[in-house]
């Protein structure tokens, strides 16, 4: 069984966005990606499944290119990581990255790639789009650090 004190709600959200409009899954192509189901996103999502197990989130998470953090399950990373577990990282999203669409999208995918890396915690986004900017926050991104240790 899943953790007592996760979040359905925030499960189904993430599996929403996954497989909404315009998104890169269907409900039945996530699952088969995962090697769950068929209809195992779509009981999610229904409320026939209301305590999927770790497994099955797990092998969901990996379909989606990340780990059960993405769901609020996994544990927090203490270290941060090395400046060669951070190239790896980028090295295996680059090719995944979208090559059309807004830079907010792919700015999007990059930020994810890094935020799985450093095991950050999924940012709760307003639907319809771009983050609202912090006070102070310029279009530029700060300057990247010189080492990560």
């Amino acid at each position: 069984m899943a953790d007592p004190d996760f979040d359905i709600e925030r499960i189904k959200d993430v599996l929403r966005k996954a497989t909404g409009p315009g998104a890169e899954f269907s409900q039945r192509s996530l699952a088969k990606e995962a090697e769950e189901g068929r209809d195992t996103v779509g009981d999610i999502l229904n409320g026939r499944n209301k305590n999927p197990t770790s497994k099955v989130l797990s092998n969901l998470a990996r379909a989606l290119g990340g780990d059960l953090s993405m769901f609020g399950l996994a544990e927090e990373r203490g270290d941060p990581p090395t400046e060669a577990e951070l190239y790896g990282a980028l090295l295996d999203a680059i090719p995944r990255m979208p090559t059309r669409g807004t830079t907010d999208k792919r700015a999007q995918f990059l930020s994810q790639a890094v935020a799985r890396v450093l095991k950050l915690p999924q940012a709760r986004r307003p639907s319809g789009g771009r983050s609202p900017p912090t006070e102070g926050a310029t279009d530029v991104p700060p300057p990247a650090p010189t080492s990560l240790t």
